[in-house]
């Protein structure tokens, strides 16, 4: 099933869309926000093999992929949870479950407290409020690079990702990365305006262990059994401060888990959903 591909328009920019399985409208909805560097297109094996049974939204963040560049820097978490609000007012969207990695995890967290009546359940991959020191930096580093042309670039990552095929690595930096005016190749994400913003002392002011506990929708942590993003003991604190928390170590994965493990990722979503239906369907039925 191929997706519809939609740009819309908000007022601070333009967000890059995919509406997948979007023509059966009694199907339940799906948001999924990507991670720092990502795009949209790091969901798209999840959503093809998801999209006969869910209607699955995808977009790509403000400052990543096709989408608009913040004329003022601003990569908060607060502004792109705003981004998200925007766009499922646009599109008109019922409640909905709502999924987040890394990046997009904060973002989804932050909404989640924001606008309660909207999220009907949460999952979050890879990520805790607190990051180990050692990721930032290494992400910020990687922000920094620079290839000389695109097999450099697929060359120098396969050699980090222990997990993801060369041929699946391509696919996705595809999509990435460009050819810079200059002649190198870059991300194409606003590197400077995000690095700008995580490296502001402003940055500390976002605690987002506060809204933890605000969350009231059933929350599932998936952490990858090999990620070194966040520690066990910030999961397991993070799921203790939650009303209806739970949590997944994913064998064989880092910190991306949907494209290092992406047949556990599928099993354990679909898990939990099925769950959380016939839940409902259990409720529902003792209501009456």
């Amino acid at each position: 099933m191929k997706p519809i591909c939609k740009t819309v328009q908000t007022l601070p920019g333009i967000l890059n869309c995919r509406d997948w399985g979007g023509n059966g409208k009694s199907k339940q909805v799906i948001v999924l926000l990507h991670g720092s560097l990502q795009t949209l297109h790091t969901w798209d094996q999840f959503c093809e093999r998801f999209a006969d049974r869910y209607r699955l939204i995808t977009f790509d963040q403000r400052g990543h992929g096709e989408s608009f560049h913040s004329v003022n820097k601003d990569y908060s978490h607060r502004a792109m949870a705003e981004d998200l609000h925007n766009l499922c007012s646009e599109l008109a969207l019922p409640p909905f479950h709502l999924v987040g990695m890394s990046m997009g995890a904060a973002n989804a967290v932050l909404f989640s407290s924001f606008y309660p009546e909207k999220v009907k359940s949460l999952v979050v991959v890879d990520w805790t409020p607190t990051i180990e020191e050692c990721e930032i930096e290494n992400l910020k580093t990687v922000m920094k690079r620079r290839w000389s042309s695109f097999d450099e670039a697929v060359h120098e990552t396969v050699g980090l990702n222990a997990y993801k095929s060369e041929e699946k690595i391509r696919e996705r930096l595809l999509y990435s990365i460009e050819k810079k005016e200059e002649g190198h190749w870059g991300w194409k994400a606003d590197t400077h305006g995000i690095f700008e913003y995580r490296t502001h002392p402003d940055r500390k002011n976002e605690n987002l262990w506060s809204v933890i506990s605000n969350i009231q929708c059933p929350t599932l942590l998936l952490k990858g059994q090999e990620s070194k993003h966040i520690t066990s003991e910030n999961a397991i604190k993070m799921v203790s401060m939650l009303k209806h928390g739970s949590i997944r170590h994913i064998p064989s994965a880092g910190h991306s888990i949907q494209s290092d493990n992406p047949e556990v990722f599928y099993q354990e979503m679909s898990k939990f959903l099925d769950e959380l239906c016939h839940t409902n369907a259990l409720n529902d039925f003792n209501r009456e």
